[in-house]
């Protein structure tokens, strides 16, 4: 990983961040809001919070920018919590608690906003003060406790813990993984800024801030659509595809021949003025093709037919 000390990479020159200061004079602001309360959901609803960033990012296994954009304007409403979301939120505090008792350090949940950056926010389920350090608890199946246990972060998660290091300023967060087999026991991966992400998610996270702020949807992704397999509906929509493949197929051809209706036009033009200049008689024949010179008010014209009784 990058060291935090240095300045952002060059890439983030055009982030509106960027401008305004570099990440060693960087100072959060910490909020003194009750989590779970009314007041912190409405703290919540007014800014972009790290769970949130997967989705932002559309690495989320359950949102996509637009889901969420349509969360976070009200057009929506939350769905209840899933099982999945039901246990870790049980077991949270289980988490914190064996994680307290390995380290020797207390980390109560904090709330942060970033000193610039106003609507970047983030609720840590822990701070250590001192150590100035995340600490993000999951109680997550096997699979993923697995991944843990290799020192990895699973992918959904990563944006989630890149956020809550951008608005604190921590320099490592602590990845806990309470063990779904035993509930006993944690895996701790240290995780640390990486800039290369940040690149990334700085500018999308301020694009889909302004689509919050001007009532704009952000882009549709493939993820927001249904999915569908039944019968009725794949038989329809492959007849539209198959008409619709056709239909531009002679599009295409159409536009070729106009081009070649353009270019035979031309050669026309130029043939009959080859051929007004052999006309030594007013009316000849020659090669499947008669030409007569006819005298009109307007001056001298050539009348050009194919002789239908030639056998050339």
């Amino acid at each position: 990983m990058e060291s935090t000390d240095k300045p952002y990479p060059p890439e983030l020159m055009n982030s509106d961040f960027q401008s305004k200061k570099q990440f060693e004079s960087h100072r959060a602001s910490e909020i003194t809001i009750q989590q779970g309360s009314q007041a912190w959901l409405d703290w919540r609803k007014e800014g972009l919070g790290a769970s949130e960033i997967p989705a932002v990012m559309n690495e989320s296994e359950y949102e996509t920018p637009l889901s969420l954009w349509r969360l976070k304007t009200g057009r929506t409403k939350p769905e209840s919590s899933n099982y999945a979301q039901t246990i870790g939120l049980d077991n949270e505090a289980k988490a914190r608690s064996i994680y307290e008792l390995d380290t020797g350090i207390d980390c109560p949940p904090a709330l942060f906003q970033h000193p610039d950056l106003v609507w970047a926010r983030c609720s840590l389920d822990g701070w250590v003060e001192e150590l100035k350090r995340v600490v993000e608890i999951k109680c997550m199946g096997r699979e993923k406790h697995a991944l843990t246990r290799a020192g990895q972060v699973p992918a959904t998660y990563i944006g989630q813990l890149q956020w809550q290091l951008f608005v604190t300023g921590a320099k490592v967060a602590h990845f806990v993984s309470l063990n779904p087999e035993t509930m006993a026991d944690i895996e701790i991966v240290a995780v640390t800024p990486d800039m290369a992400y940040w690149v990334r998610m700085i500018p999308a996270a301020e694009a889909f801030w302004k689509c919050i702020e001007t009532d704009t949807p952000p882009a549709i992704t493939d993820r927001d659509f249904l999915h569908v397999e039944d019968e009725k509906t794949v038989a329809a929509f492959t007849r539209w595809r198959r008409a619709k493949e056709a239909a531009d197929q002679l599009e295409g051809l159409l536009e070729k021949l106009k081009v070649r209706s353009k270019q035979e036009a031309e050669k026309l033009e130029a043939a009959r003025a080859e051929i007004k200049e052999l006309m030594v008689h007013p009316k000849i024949k020659a090669a499947g093709v008669k030409v007569i010179k006819v005298r009109r008010k307007s001056g001298e014209t050539l009348d050009i037919r194919l002789d239908e009784g030639s056998q050339t």
